[in-house]
């Protein structure tokens, strides 16, 4: 009994030990990330948006689906107020359910999560989650803790493609902390308000995901366990609306989205 009780306390001290951590980095110095400008950012966003480019089974989607991305995107910029990011977003041709940042402001979707999505509306509250991201200057930070603020810098040369295709992989596979992943929810749900979304599409979005889950990459950002999914739809469907809060339908015909994504889909099958 003495060892199993040592041996729960022990289980019980690590646990403890990795919340704390997950929530508090004190390794963490935030002044390097103000060594990094928008300069920066955009000059490294360059590269890797030319090493995508290279790389054919990066391919770009510009079809009704993309127009339908444009939209829902512009709806939140134009809520969005004073930001420092000339914001551009891709749709990319990916049967994986995720959306990430790179640096400089560029969103990228790929087609497998506008498929997943219900509605245009939940789409919106995964790039207000992104954007999320941006603002608070998570990108940026996480990769300074990946590769260090010296290899970082080196980057801005360009030249190493072996680099900018690790910093790639790692953007796509991000593991934010807990409290920059709660900080990018917080300004998502504030952001859908603003711009006349109800937060509680991140819920249903959200939720969906939970069920799917077991059958996804359990690298992906979206679906990071920090926060927990449960508590990440709980907050979005408890989220308190002003007053004279409305609702205003985006402008975007989801089951031609639906069907130009199936479509495309069932060509690359053949």
């Amino acid at each position: 009994m003495k060892v199993l009780r040592d041996l729960l306390i022990l289980v019980l001290f690590f646990s403890l030990c990795w919340w704390l951590f997950s929530i508090w980095r004190p390794f963490d110095d935030p002044d390097q990330v103000e060594l990094v400008s928008l300069e920066h950012e955009e000059k490294l966003a360059d590269l890797i948006l030319d090493q995508m480019i290279e790389d054919p089974s990066w391919k770009e989607n510009h079809s009704y689906a993309d127009t339908a991305l444009q939209k829902i995107s512009s709806r939140l910029l134009d809520s969005l107020g004073l930001t420092d990011y000339d914001y551009k977003f891709y749709l990319i041709e990916s049967s994986t359910i995720n959306a990430f940042a790179l640096p400089g402001g560029n969103i990228v979707v790929f087609t497998g999560l506008m498929e997943f999505a219900d509605s245009p509306e939940e789409v919106t509250s995964v790039l207000a989650h992104e954007i999320g991201h941006v603002e608070k200057r998570h990108v940026v930070d996480r990769l300074i803790q990946e590769f260090s603020l010296a290899i970082l810098m080196g980057a801005f040369g360009g030249g190493d493609a072996i680099l900018l295709k690790d910093i790639l992989n790692t953007l796509i596979k991000s593991k934010f902390s807990r409290g920059q992943e709660e900080e990018a929810d917080n300004f998502g749900l504030e952001l859908l308000e603003r711009s006349n979304i109800e937060p509680s599409h991140m819920g249903s979005f959200f939720k969906k995901l939970d069920r799917h889950s077991s059958d996804l990459d359990e690298h992906l950002e979206l679906i990071m366990s920090h926060p927990a999914l449960n508590s990440r739809v709980k907050k979005a469907y408890q989220y308190e609306l002003s007053p004279d809060f409305v609702q205003i339908d985006l402008d975007v015909d989801w089951d031609k989205v639906s069907s130009v994504l199936n479509s495309n889909s069932s060509e690359q099958a053949l």
